[in-house]
């Protein structure tokens, strides 16, 4: 009788002190950022919008571009690449059904160009059927 209230004894210490040891949280736990610290600033996506020049203000420093599900007005900044053929541009010699890509970033629910590349005409040499040569006919041998 003894040597089972000891067994029991055991167990109930065995299964309390494993039950506080699980509960316990590790030593070195990630301290959280405190009120006063500033917050980092969250970095825009860039994304791309690909259509047609629909109209340039120079004076607001806009271009309205339309695809064919949608319209969007970028905000044209001093730092704003804008380019054709790999040589620099003006906002103003954008012109209306240009076909473009546009860099942006949403700021202050503001479409922001970051690029404003003008795709190149198609050459005429693409439009132009290919000339083959014809080979003269050959006269049977007897």
């Amino acid at each position: 009788m003894k040597g089972l209230v000891l067994l029991v004894a055991v167990l109930t210490l065995v299964t309390f002190a494993s039950g506080v040891m699980a509960q316990q949280t590790p030593a070195t736990k990630p301290v959280a950022p405190t009120s006063a610290a500033p917050e980092k600033a969250k970095v825009a996506k860039q994304e791309r919008f690909i259509g047609k020049i629909s109209s340039v203000d120079v004076s607001a420093k806009t271009a309205v571009v339309k695809s064919p599900k949608t319209e969007m007005t970028f905000i044209v900044g001093d730092t704003t690449r804008i380019t054709r053929g790999g040589k620099g541009m003006a906002l103003a010699d954008l012109k209306q059904g240009m076909d473009v890509a546009v860099l942006y970033k949403m700021e202050a629910d503001k479409a922001m160009a970051s690029a404003i590349t003008v795709a190149l005409p198609r050459s005429t040499s693409e439009s132009t059927p290919r000339r083959t040569v014809e080979r003269p006919a050959e006269t049977p041998t007897e």
